[in-house]
């Protein structure tokens, strides 16, 4: 768990940058980042950019907790979202804390990009987290695409797992995948007969991007467009197309 209590005076230590030969712009905590952040001058700039990339773990908590109006709060969760995904490993810690889950929750699904794929795994764990699964899922989904196809098995595995939502998020998240998901159609297919709803409208959408890949679903998909959910009706149709297609 991270916290600022003992070691915050360090942090502000530590975070100054010194831009140029003769020029310095002190960037000390995240009062001074968020000011220098509103500053248009070329050295404000450069000191910022040094801070953010460098997603130092307690500035981020700082950031996070930074700010007793709604803008002030924005602003703070905005730098932590600037630093990308070197943030995502200590945005994933803070999901445990019970006062800052949220917020870094919703900073999680803004700086984490394709590149944070190798996160996939603790996404997927933290989805059993009622309290933050959302905040998991949506990122995962985020995250998924052609580059993270080397991820299907584990997806995969994970249509197995004995928490709907950890399977509903799999399901869409190899969706995004698309054609290069193709692993996972028998996962997929078996999926369509889960017993939560969500669960079969994400496969049946995944088979469909999956697309021509997904060939050996057709026939249970051909079922789906018999249930009497009009969504899963409707997604077994298209899905169908696109596999014909």
């Amino acid at each position: 768990m991270l916290f600022l209590a003992c070691a915050l005076s360090y942090t502000r230590a530590q975070a100054g940058v010194t831009v140029g030969s003769d020029a310095e712009y002190p960037v000390r905590d995240a009062r001074e980042l968020l000011s220098a952040m509103r500053d248009p001058q070329p050295a404000a700039e450069k000191a910022v950019k040094a801070v953010l990339e460098r997603a130092d773990p307690l500035l981020i908590e700082e950031l996070l907790r930074y700010g007793r109006t709604q803008g002030q709060r924005d602003a703070g969760l905005t730098a932590v979202a600037k630093m990308g995904p070197k943030a995502v490993p200590t945005l994933l810690a803070l999901l445990k804390s019970p006062d800052l889950r949220n917020r870094a929750g919703a900073a999680l699904f803004q700086a984490a990009g394709p590149s944070s794929a190798e996160h996939i795994p603790a996404l997927l764990g933290c989805l059993h987290d009622p309290a933050v699964n959302n905040y998991c899922g949506n990122t995962l989904v985020k995250i998924s695409g052609p580059k993270t196809a080397d991820r299907v098995p584990a997806l995969s595995e994970a249509l197995k797992d004995a928490d709907k939502t950890v399977r509903q998020y799999a399901a869409a998240a190899l969706g995004q995948i698309g054609p290069k998901a193709h692993g996972a159609v028998p996962a997929l297919t078996a999926a369509l007969k889960d017993a939560e709803p969500s669960v079969r409208l994400n496969a049946a959408q995944a088979l469909g991007k999956v697309g021509r890949g997904a060939k050996e679903a057709a026939p249970a998909l051909k079922l789906m467009t018999h249930d009497h959910s009009v969504p899963l009706k409707n997604a077994a149709k298209e899905a169908l197309k696109k596999i014909d297609g």
